[in-house]
């Protein structure tokens, strides 16, 4: 491995390589193609099997994220253009639907991943550091004591 001062313009770089090479194994953040979508089910088929929340009923904030998780029916409807909402969208809308309490990264990844409405492209649970890292990038929209999290208050 070799260090790279901007992993961000790094990460940049790699797709638009991958835009011109449109390999058809690589699902992140590339266009959904049918052979794309039939990988990504096999993969998440194969890596993940139903999971279940454990679901914490007292007043903390994992409690209102469990809450308000269980109190949605099933997948998000697409976005228009068939497009999967992106992660700072899905981040915001359980922050918005747990009354947008200070919550930590992880206790947002896990939600995101419960939830399952946004799925990374290869299928695979989205992580602390993602989560982290998008927060940082969009802190117009998240602020952030330390490692908890919640939408800047109007």
């Amino acid at each position: 491995m070799h260090p790279f001062p901007d992993r961000d313009a790094l990460a940049d770089l790699e797709h638009a390589v991958l835009r011109v090479l449109d390999p058809p194994l690589n699902l992140d953040a590339m266009p959904t193609t049918e052979l794309r979508a039939r990988v990504s089910e096999l993969r998440r088929r194969v890596s993940h099997g139903p999971q279940t929340p454990t679901t914490a009923r007292d007043g903390s904030a994992a409690a209102s994220l469990d809450r308000a998780i269980e109190s949605i029916p099933g997948p998000a409807v697409p976005r228009p253009g068939g497009d999967k909402p992106t992660l700072h969208d899905e981040l915001a809308d359980v922050l918005a639907t747990a009354g947008n309490q200070w919550t930590t990264v992880g206790e947002l990844a896990d939600a995101v991943n419960r939830r399952g409405h946004y799925r990374k492209g290869d299928g695979s649970p989205v992580t602390n550091f993602q989560v982290a890292r998008r927060t940082h990038r969009y802190d117009q929209l998240f602020e952030r004591d330390g490692s908890r999290i919640r939408l800047w208050q109007a």
